[in-house]
Formats: C-alpha cells, sequence, structure tokens
C-alpha cells in the first residue's frame, strides 16, 4: 500500500497561490516549501526525534514526558528544545460522542532540539528521554518533511492543494484551514489534544535567555473547513487561549518539529519570558491514543488498546463478537482490516480465505489489522516482522489448545467464560484473575502486567452491524 506522505516530495506548480519564492528555495520539495526562512535554514542543523514509551504496553494511559527544561538542565549542549505532539480524531460521530472524545485515533510526539554540537545533543537528548521512560529515534531530513507534510496538511493533498494561504481567523495549508492559539498560564496540556473532529497540533518551543527561558508555545487545530474549526474553537471556550487572529500562518511554525530557538525580547504574541518554575510546567502527555473498547470500571476512564506499534502487535479474542467490534473500531480509527476465515465479515472488512498467517505490514497513517476467525490450525504468533499492524486470533472456544498463544500475545479480550476456561486462565495470568471479580456484560483484558475490568456500550450503528 502507498504511504501518501510519500506523494507530496515533488510536485509540479499547480496551485496558483503557490509562493514561488519559497518553492524555489525548498529545491521544488512543496514539503519544504511549507517552511519559513528560519526553519528551512535549520532543517540541517537541528535534529528531530520520534518519541514513545521504552515499553509501551498495548492496554495503556497517558504518560508524561519531560518538561523541556529537563533536557536545558545544567551542563546541557542545547540551545533550545521543542516538543510537539500532533492527534487526529477517529472518524464517525457516533464512536467520538460514545467516548466522550477522551481518546484520540492516532498520536505522535515529535521532540526537536537546536545545539552547536550535534553529536553531543544526540546523545544528550536520548539519553534525558531514556531516563524518562522514553525512546528517541532521531529522523533524516527526509523524516522531517514527511512529518512537515502530516502537520501541514500536505499528506492528503494533491497538486491542485494550495501550499499557502493567509487568512485573519484561520489560514490555508495543503488541504486543510488551521487555526492557532496561544496561551500565558499554563493549561492542562492533555486537554489541548483532545477536540470532537479535528486534528490538533500542540508546539512548546523553550531556550534559556538572561537567566529565564523564553517560550514559544501554539496550539493548532486543522480541519478540511473553517466551520469545524469554529465549533472546536467555541468547545475549547474553558481553556484560557488567545486566539492569534492575522497571525495564524506564521504561529504554524511553532507546531512544525524543527527547533530554533525563540528570541529575546519579541514583539511576537506568543512569546513568553518566564521563570524556571513555569517552564517546567511545560510538559506534554504521550500514549493514550488507540481503539477504545469500554469503560475502566475500576479506574474509571477509556482505556485504548494500542494495537498498531513500531512493531507488529499480536492478541487472543474469545470470541467473534469481540473481534467484530473491535474490528469495527479499528476501522473507526482509520485502519484497514482483513478477516482470515471461512466467510467474510458483515462490514468494511477485507477477506481473505483460510491457510498460512498473512499479515499485511501497514504505515503509521494506514496501518492494518488480521483477524483470524477460529483457525483450525493455530498459526505462530512469535518472531513476526514489520510495523503498524496487528494480528488478532478469534479463539472460541478457549480451550487448552490455546495456551500457546495466549503465552505470547500482547492482550488478551475475554467475555464471559465458563469455570474450566477461567481456571485455564488463571493458570496462565496467576493473580490477575482473581483480583478481577467477573461481572456479566463486562469483558477482561489481559496486557502484560496490566489488566482491566472494561464495561462495553455499542453505538446504534455497531448494534446493526453486530445484529447480522
Amino acid at each position: 500500500m502507498i504511504d501518501p506522505r510519500k506523494l507530496v516530495k515533488r510536485l509540479p506548480v499547480a496551485d496558483s497561490l503557490l509562493d514561488h519564492r519559497a518553492y524555489s528555495r525548498a529545491g521544488g520539495d512543496r514539503r519544504a516549501a511549507l517552511l519559513t526562512h528560519g526553519l528551512l535554514d535549520a532543517l540541517d542543523t537541528a535534529l528531530t526525534f520520534a518519541v514513545v514509551p521504552a515499553h509501551p504496553a498495548v492496554l495503556s494511559w497517558p504518560v508524561r514526558l519531560p518538561p523541556l527544561i529537563a533536557l536545558l538542565a545544567p551542563g546541557t549542549p542545547l540551545t533550545g528544545a521543542q516538543v510537539v505532539v500532533h492527534t487526529e480524531p477517529p472518524a464517525p460521530d457516533a464512536y467520538r460522542e460514545l467516548i466522550r472524545h477522551s481518546c484520540a485515533a492516532n498520536r505522535w510526539t515529535w521532540v526537536s532540539v537546536s545545539s552547536p554540537d550535534a553529536a553531543a545533543a544526540a546523545v544528550w537528548t536520548r539519553n534525558v528521554l531514556a531516563q524518562h521512560g522514553f525512546t528517541a529515534v532521531q529522523l533524516d531530513r527526509d523524516g522531517v518533511l514527511d512529518v512537515v507534510a502530516l502537520i501541514g496538511g500536505l499528506d492528503a493533498g494533491s497538486t491542485s492543494t494550495k501550499l499557502v494561504e493567509r487568512g485573519f481567523e484561520s489560514c490555508t495549508m495543503g488541504s486543510l484551514a488551521h487555526a492557532c492559539f496561544t496561551w500565558s498560564a499554563p493549561p492542562a496540556l492533555e486537554a489541548l489534544t483532545q477536540f470532537p473532529s479535528v486534528r490538533a497540533t500542540t508546539g512548546v518551543r523553550l531556550a534559556p535567555a538572561g537567566g529565564e527561558f523564553v517560550a514559544e508555545r501554539v496550539l493548532k487545530l486543522s480541519s478540511p473547513d473553517t466551520k469545524s474549526l469554529q465549533n472546536a474553537a467555541t468547545w475549547l471556550g474553558q481553556v484560557p487561549l488567545t486566539r492569534l487572529n492575522g497571525r495564524h500562518a506564521s504561529a504554524v511554525m511553532t507546531t512544525m518539529p524543527v527547533c530554533v530557538p525563540p528570541s529575546w525580547p519579541s514583539q511576537d504574541a506568543w512569546i513568553h519570558v518566564e521563570p524556571a518554575a513555569v517552564a517546567g510546567q511545560s510538559a506534554a502527555w504521550t500514549g493514550g491514543a488507540g481503539i477504545v473498547l469500554g469503560w475502566d470500571v475500576v479506574r474509571q476512564t477509556h482505556a485504548p488498546l494500542r494495537l498498531f506499534q513500531e512493531r507488529p502487535v499480536t492478541g487472543v479474542v474469545s470470541s467473534p463478537r469481540l473481534a467484530h467490534l473491535i474490528a469495527a473500531r479499528t476501522v473507526s480509527c482509520g485502519a484497514a482490516v482483513t478477516v482470515q476465515g471461512p466467510h467474510p465479515w458483515r462490514g468494511p472488512f477485507g477477506h481473505a480465505a483460510p491457510g498460512p498467517l498473512a499479515p499485511a505490514s501497514g504505515t503509521p497513517r494506514q496501518p492494518h489489522l488480521l483477524v483470524v476467525d477460529r483457525p483450525t490450525a493455530l498459526p505462530s504468533l512469535a518472531d513476526l516482522a514489520g510495523s503498524h499492524y496487528a494480528v488478532l486470533v478469534v479463539a472460541d472456544p478457549l480451550g487448552p489448545e490455546h495456551v500457546p498463544l495466549l503465552d505470547v500475545a500482547d492482550v488478551v479480550v475475554v467475555g464471559e467464560l465458563s469455570s474450566p476456561q477461567q481456571a485455564l486462565l488463571r493458570g496462565v495470568f496467576s493473580g490477575w484473575l482473581d483480583e478481577l471479580s467477573p461481572i456479566p456484560g463486562e469483558v477482561t483484558v489481559l496486557s502484560h502486567g496490566v489488566a482491566a475490568r472494561v464495561g462495553i456500550t455499542l453505538t446504534k450503528p455497531e448494534q446493526h452491524l453486530l445484529s447480522g
């Protein structure tokens, strides 16, 4: 499957509002042409890292990145640091309303730093993030420009898509309209990436200046239409934000993960000078994106399943109905689904005949789920290669023959079980099931030392889908 981001690298000039000077300066690369002169120059000096939790469990909750001030501690080789968090919402309205907008379908986190010593800066950045439980993978120039295309709205665009069109209440980049906001009193940053139906990107830059810190903070909302932006801005009324009318196109640059240390003093409204105590609150949340199966009745929150990671994810589900629901919500979060079994499933799923395991590797923007429906010969879930795809095996009825799968699976989802089946699971997962007594209408989710009792509510479209 073609990654749509690869289509935007070099395209002929086809939009009348294109900034020809920027296009020429960027060497004909539309992604680079989105960047201002300062960011374009910094592409070869700034270091950008994709950041993920070091041990991301499938059943997981949001965790905090260290504040940027941790990267700028005494002895640092860095002159500036930046964090960018980009989220995209799930598609159907019914599903978004059911999960109360609490979980993004996809979330990406990048950290970018500036330094005159690139080698020392790379080691320092990785070490600081590792001490806080995160892995940082450095991106090359092409990888950074792919991120710019994603954030700037070029990833889904065409040759006729506008590059940049400036406006007072919003600006247009690529195929999306963008509106930018800033804040002085730090709000809860996790609240800035949970929106009903728009993409959200939070960018924070920090640099030392005269014993204090200079900070740039921008929240960017992106949508194909300005009406959705206005609805999201209304929803944001509870957060103390300032809309950057007339400066949206320039403010977007703070959400691009190419670190240019903010200057001081500055006339720009989104530049702030603050003491270390305030700068230390510039932390962001990562993780927490994925497919919401239901309500965690113990933790009183929605617990997402992070099925798509930089490695294959494997799972066991105790009934076709549960697997059907997971498949439907996976499609809601933008992934493709193939069901391998004797019969196709009702819904927007592909179908593959029974046989050897045939997983299809996905991409970050187009992950893939393979559901193996009650196979006669159990597949091996060990030593799978690739990334951004998951394999779920439907084990119905669950029996002793499934123990080898349970031993290696990243996630196990089970509904109502007989006494022998409960005993079988206790043998695999020791005391977890004793701590989570079964309740009718709820399911148990088990994942590498983490367990949850989950209550499931279906949307009307899901009820219709699963009734067939």
